[in-house]
């Protein structure tokens, strides 16, 4: 696997600088720090490997506006931010577990080193980003829990007259209870791998390539190619291989709908079988104005087990909608729904419908309180004969927050998370209490 993984990095490198153009010593020399901008925001996918059901809408998180006049009359195109956040908190089950809890204090330091070479937003530009997101968890009595999880996210986008390429690449080396996601409000959530549940050593690695051609000016080909690789140390492992097609029209300038679908093959480590699955989808952006957007997916997914069992259909989705109704104050809800293998039961898939909603709003200037939520249901069926699945899930989380900010690149704040999962087999529910302050710096 380790092995795949690196001819597949290769690649994306060789691709990316062809779609530049650029030589090296020529970015060597571009490399300068010259400036501070907004951080841009990452949403990182789940511990467990997603079969791609419709493109990822993008996220949005509002920055205020600076005033004064610009430094150089030249475009930057060397872009970077520098950010430290660090948060001390008790927990009363840090090990996720639905008996014997284990209660300790944390100390969880997450610095972000993000690089963009060229204009990303512009129109007609090539761009490049790379970002690094380590994540450090210090227990004060139970060290043996200690983990350092790492988080690597790489795009390349170059446009050539009608046509514009893009390349992703998004690696995860998970060790803890759960991962850091960022809603478009800003606001964070700590997600957990609801499947395993508990502490799983997991790598992750999703590659990713798009084309897109305009045929006219309100008509749009585009293609698609994702390669998701979870690799567990103690449970089963899988990988997935998918390709979509999809044709859109404009309607309006900023209402656009797709039709098309995507197909690809499931391959999981034995006696979990091989899988095929294609789905038919329509997708929809509608862009109201800067305060107004909203995109997502729908449609059927059907699936065909190896061993020659029961074909299986499924609906599909995926949401995001992002809503500033007045300054200072903003609202997110995301949502997706999609079938996957098991990595915890053998000769299982599951079905995983899930929302979260968050709201920000900022007080007084300097203040700002926030509100997080979210659900998330599980539902378990065989794939092989003699395999009886009884398990379903539904979970939830609570989190409210506030924040004071400092200067204008300091901020601190507090928040209290309740999450709850109840399982219909027993070892997989719990339910778990933070308490905490966090602080962060960005340059």
């Amino acid at each position: 696997m380790p092995l795949v993984y690196k001819l597949s990095t290769v690649c994306v490198s060789m691709f990316m600088a062809g779609l530049l153009g650029i030589a090296p010593s020529a970015i060597a020399q571009t490399m300068q720090p010259s400036g501070l901008t907004a951080p841009p925001v990452s949403n990182p996918t789940e511990s467990a490997a997603l079969e791609p059901t419709a493109t990822q809408p993008p996220v949005i998180e509002p920055t205020e506006s600076q005033s004064g006049s610009a430094v150089s009359a030249s475009v930057r195109r060397l872009h970077y931010t520098l950010k430290l956040d660090v948060r001390g908190t008790y927990d009363d089950n840090i090990a996720l577990t639905q008996t014997n809890h284990i209660h300790d204090y944390s100390l969880r330091i997450d610095p972000v080193i993000s690089f963009s070479f060229g204009e990303a937003e512009a129109s007609g530009s090539n761009s490049l980003h790379f970002e690094y997101d380590p994540d450090i968890i210090l227990y004060l009595d139970h060290s043996n829990l200690d983990a350092l999880q790492h988080v690597i996210h790489f795009g390349a986008t170059s446009h050539l007259s009608r046509l514009t390429l893009g390349v992703t690449e998004e690696a995860q080396f998970l060790h803890g209870t759960d991962v850091n996601q960022f809603t478009q409000t800003g606001t964070f959530v700590n997600s957990v791998n609801l499947d395993v549940r508990g502490r799983p050593e997991v790598n992750t690695f999703n590659t990713g390539a798009t084309a897109a051609y305009d045929l006219t000016g309100k008509t749009s080909l585009s293609a698609g190619g994702q390669w998701s690789i979870t690799d567990y140390s103690q449970f089963t492992s899988s990988q997935t291989v998918s390709g979509s097609l999809y044709l859109s029209y404009a309607f309006q300038p900023k209402l656009s709908v797709g039709v098309g679908g995507t197909g690809g093959r499931q391959l999981v480590d034995e006696p979990t079988p091989d899988q095929t699955f294609e789905q038919a989808n329509v997708r929809l952006s509608y862009e109201v104005t800067g305060k107004v957007q909203a995109s997502g997916s729908a449609g059927i997914e059907f699936r065909q087990v190896d061993t020659g069992t029961n074909d299986y259909f499924s609906p599909v989705f995926e949401l995001g909608l992002y809503y500033e109704p007045f300054d200072g104050s903003a609202f997110s809800l995301s949502g997706s729904r999609r079938t996957t293998s098991s990595a915890s039961l053998v000769g299982q898939d599951f079905i995983s419908t899930q929302f979260t909603a968050s709201w920000r709003q900022r007080l007084l200037q300097r203040l700002s309180v926030s509100f997080t939520g979210g659900y998330e249901n599980l539902t378990y069926f065989n794939v092989i004969s003699g395999v009886n699945s009884t398990r379903d899930d539904n979970y939830y989380f609570i989190e409210p927050a506030i924040d004071v900010r400092i200067t204008r690149y300091w901020s601190a704040g507090g928040y209290y998370l309740h999450r709850e999962n109840t399982s219909s087999l027993s070892g997989f529910g719990f339910n778990d209490n933070q308490t905490g302050f966090r602080t962060t710096l960005i340059f």
